[in-house]
């Protein structure tokens, strides 16, 4: 049965574009780290870097650093430890199941770790 909706939502990407940010997670989410703006673990152990950092704001759809978490320092990862630099960061967050997530979502509009990088360290 092709309905009037089904017709609408197959002609109407912009609707479709924006259902679908709705459904994008921020890491904290994805991760369930309690490390995010209302997390259960911010009063005792403090909001996560990525939750704080203003300058990436909106990245992939993103809230502050939430969906570039791989280029902001001092975040927990996986594995549970904390890099200091992106060189040695880098290379624990490709395994992560969450960056590839981001990369699939985004697709063609990924915005490089590079550029990303330059947005922190140009302002």
């Amino acid at each position: 049965m092709f309905t009037f909706l089904t017709w609408f939502w197959a002609l109407n990407p912009c609707l479709r574009q924006h259902l679908d940010m709705e459904k994008l997670l921020n890491c904290w989410d994805f991760m369930k780290c309690g490390f995010g703006p209302d997390g259960s673990r911010i009063e005792t152990e403090g909001l996560c870097a990525a939750a704080r950092e203003s300058r990436l704001d909106g990245v992939h759809g993103g809230k502050y650093g939430g969906r570039a978490c791989w280029v902001v320092m001092h975040t927990l990862d996986c594995g549970g430890g904390i890099q200091e630099n992106f060189s040695a960061k880098y290379p624990v967050c490709m395994n992560c199941r969450f960056y590839w997530k981001v990369r699939e979502e985004e697709g063609k509009n990924f915005e490089v770790s590079l550029l990303l990088n330059s947005r922190l360290h140009d302002k």
